[in-house]
């Protein structure tokens, strides 16, 4: 689990909102990755996002960009967007979110796969 994973799991569980409204929860299990933007808010929010994921088993060079908006309403986490991907022992991913409110500063979170 990452740490921005771990952060938003905390959060979620303790009843209090994330730090931002919209969270990339990554799920790592066997041979899958799931990469998951959810969103959460105490009120009505919403952004344009984009999902950049490159990377790989050794020597590929897989890149993927997801684009979207999003419209969160208050309450519980809804899940924005999902990608999926095999996840060979060795492979080496990295995630970059970034999100432009449409009001409010825009952010990025980043996310890379253990060494």
């Amino acid at each position: 689990m990452s740490l921005i994973a771990a952060i938003f799991a905390a959060s979620a569980t303790a009843g209090a909102y994330p730090p931002h409204p919209l969270q990339l929860r990554i799920d790592q299990a066997g041979g899958s990755l799931e990469m998951s933007l959810v969103g959460q808010s105490a009120q009505a929010w919403s952004a344009h996002y984009e999902l950049e994921v490159t990377g790989g088993p050794r020597g590929a060079s897989n890149h993927s960009v997801q684009r979207g908006n999003a419209a969160i309403k208050p309450g519980a986490p809804v899940t924005i967007a999902t990608v999926r991907l095999g996840n060979p022992a060795g492979a080496q991913w990295a995630a970059r979110l970034h999100v432009t409110p449409s009001t409010g500063q825009p952010y990025e979170l980043e996310w890379r796969s253990a060494d």
